[in-house]
């Protein structure tokens, strides 16, 4: 990404749970020319804005591209993609697995890894499932009891009645022997609370459960030499099959590598061919160079580009790039190193050059005119007048505002002495 812009749209708040309305975010980004965001980084964009805001759901993040697409819009199918692109590599990985499983058993009973060809077949199970469950534990436990008993005992109430008369009208009469009943009751109650033990297991399937396994192995036979009619070996090699024992064994080491469960339905079948290849000669010089390259070069071949560039550059560098740098910081040196040329002269020979100097300074002399009593302060005074003379003339301001300087330095020198 080159650069984003984040707009966020934040509603007011509000006392009534029923008026509440969502933030929303949307955001633009702009991507490096020949690249594009893949699934899991427009889905992390998203949940990382949404987590900076409050109350922000990722999916009311809208995000686009600077060319107004639409980005994640089918995230639901990608995810089934991602997840079904994972099925499949899980799957193509554990039968690989498995072969390679069949072939390390099998290979040193019949001669090596190029004697056994094996492939393998698995049917996964990718649904995800939970269950709970709730036992009940059949010892009870006493938790609490209770236990009520009532009893009463008395006189029935006596009911008038009777033949129709005085008599049955005004009731007993006293002195009579009293014909009431005697009332007896009795209840008791219990209560028992028992203590009843459950356990709960919620329990989720694994990722990937096995339905099925079918294998097929083939596995090349054995040979010997052929025998002249005197009965010696000679070099020509004849094919001799495996026994069914041999066969057997094999498949019995085949199924408990890889875990044939016959009650799940898993079919192994072991078959002994004979291999079409030339099994007599050694592979010639060329085969085992492709062999080679193939099996150790080709996975490494990206890598071995980037190693070439390397070397490429490296002698670039050595042969080209560090002798010029040496060269030039040579041609440097000995430019700093040039020193004044050292005159050595024998005695007779700088006599004649002093000779030589007074005779070219008289002839100068006399075509400027001087005579032998040249008076060098003289010179030199004319020397700094013609100076001064060329630099007013090039440049006449400066000149005008340095002796206007010197000429108040002097005026404020005399007033300073007659103050002291």
């Amino acid at each position: 990404v080159e650069r984003a812009t984040v707009s966020l749209a934040l509603p007011k708040e509000t006392l009534f749970v029923s008026k509440q309305v969502d933030p929303t975010a949307s955001v633009m980004v702009e991507l490096v020319e020949g690249r594009a965001l893949s699934t899991k980084q427009i889905r992390g964009i998203k949940n990382l804005v949404a987590a900076a805001v409050p109350r922000l759901k990722s999916e009311n993040v809208m995000l686009v591209s600077s060319d107004g697409v639409t980005l994640g819009d089918n995230d639901e199918m990608s995810q089934m993609g991602e997840l079904s692109l994972v099925q499949q590599r899980y799957k193509l990985k554990e039968e690989k697995k498995l072969q390679q499983k069949i072939v390390e058993v099998i290979a040193p009973f019949v001669g090596g890894d190029d004697k056994v060809v094996s492939q393998v077949s698995v049917e996964f199970d990718f649904s995800q499932k939970s269950s709970t469950s709730e036992v009940y534990d059949p010892e009870n436990v006493v938790r609490s009891e209770q236990v009520s008993e009532e009893k009463r005992e008395g006189v029935q109430p006596e009911q008038v009645g009777g033949v129709p008369g005085t008599v049955s009208n005004i009731g007993p009469v006293k002195g009579l022997k009293s014909q009431k009943t005697v009332e007896k009751y009795t209840k008791n109650t219990g209560t028992t609370n028992y203590e009843v033990g459950k356990t709960v297991s919620t329990t989720k399937s694994q990722f990937a459960r096995i339905k099925r396994i079918t294998a097929a192995v083939v596995v090349d036979g054995k040979y010997k030499h052929k025998l002249d009619k005197d009965g010696n070996p000679t070099d020509e090699l004849e094919y001799v099959p495996l026994d069914e024992t041999d066969l057997k064994a094999l498949t019995s080491l085949a199924s408990r590598s890889v875990g044939i469960d016959a009650a799940r339905g898993d079919q192994i079948s072991v078959q002994n061919l004979q291999f079409e290849r030339a099994a007599t000669t050694a592979p010639d010089g060329v085969s085992k160079a492709v062999t080679f390259t193939q099996t150790y070069i080709a996975p490494f071949a990206d890598l071995f580009k980037y190693i070439f560039v390397l070397i490429l550059l490296l002698i670039l560098y050595k042969k080209v790039i560090a002798p010029f740098a040496d060269k030039m910081l040579e041609v440097s040196r000995e430019d700093e190193e040039i020193e004044a040329p050292k005159l050595e002269l024998e005695d007779d020979e700088g006599e004649d050059l002093i000779e030589k100097v007074q005779t070219m300074r008289k002839k100068v002399e006399e075509q400027l005119g001087m005579t032998s009593n040249l008076n060098e302060d003289e010179l030199k005074h004319e020397v700094i007048l013609e100076k001064v003379r060329t630099m007013a003339e090039d440049a006449p301001e400066e000149i005008a505002s340095l002796l206007q300087a010197l000429l108040s330095e002097e005026a404020e020198i005399p007033k300073a002495d007659n103050k002291g």
